[in-house]
């Protein structure tokens, strides 16, 4: 009898703790709150603004509208260019389903690499909300996108750069420079048409960069190797600037 009532005793325990787990199930369940999942990969055309509409997903509805307070994830955010994100959004009265508009625009600070802007829920006691959702911004490219990375040494502030289109008469496109970051792998990133080209770092000290391999590459958007090259030093550092030019072709 005394196994009887204790397998009896455990049965009950066990059935309790099912109902109390599935409950709390249910009630996570019945308020949930969620931006769509995936990462948003927003191109922007040159000087253009877009406006994104992000889907917010509901797990239940109700009979009343329901407001949520939205924010910007700081820490998480690299986006330079101007965007605006609104405080709130509102799933309407017996909806799962809307779309929170945010607008971003591109300028000089946004390039041809991705920046990310995260949004998320601010807290809220009585309600359960998915993970943040980011969006991977960058300026369109139709061409191909190159990228030049410059390796850098202990003085950053001695290199600069000129980005040539020899294509036809040689014509200078870009330039960059002096440097700020010490140890670093530097990229600058193109969007390039079909044609010839050519780029030149400098030292304006003279005794080169001090890496342990190349100093500069020039790369695609496959990461094929264009061109490389290092910098060396005058034959009068200190005195007479250094510099390193190479060509490449984009098809």
């Amino acid at each position: 009898m005394n196994n009887i009532f204790k397998y009896s005793a455990l049965f009950v325990l066990f059935v309790l703790i099912g109902c109390e787990e599935d409950e709390a199930l249910e009630t996570n369940l019945t308020n949930f709150v969620s931006f769509e999942a995936a990462p948003v990969v927003v191109e922007l055309e040159e000087n253009a603004t877009r406006t994104v509409e992000i889907d917010v997903v509901a797990s239940n509805e109700t009979n009343s509208s329901r407001t949520f307070n939205v924010l910007v994830d700081d820490e998480n955010t690299t986006l330079q260019s101007p965007f605006n994100v609104p405080e709130t959004v509102t799933i309407p009265a017996n909806e799962r389903l809307t779309q929170l508009s945010v607008e971003v625009t591109d300028d000089d600070n946004l390039g041809f690499i991705r920046q990310n802007l995260t949004i998320t829920f601010e807290e809220d006691a009585e309600v359960d909300f998915g993970e943040p959702v980011r969006l991977e911004v960058a300026q369109e490219c139709l061409e191909t996108l190159v990228t030049l990375t410059i390796n850098t040494d202990d003085f950053p502030g001695e290199t600069t750069w000129e980005l040539f289109d020899l294509t036809n008469t040689p014509t200078q496109i870009d330039s960059g420079g002096p440097l700020s970051q010490a140890q670093a792998e530097v990229p600058f990133n193109f969007c390039l048409s079909a044609g010839n080209y050519g780029v030149v770092v400098y030292d304006s000290y003279g005794d080169g960069i001090s890496t342990d391999g190349d100093d500069y590459v020039v790369t695609d958007d496959e990461g094929n190797v264009l061109a490389s090259g290092t910098v060396g030093a005058s034959a009068n550092p200190g005195s007479v600037s250094s510099q390193s030019s190479a060509t490449f072709t984009v098809e």
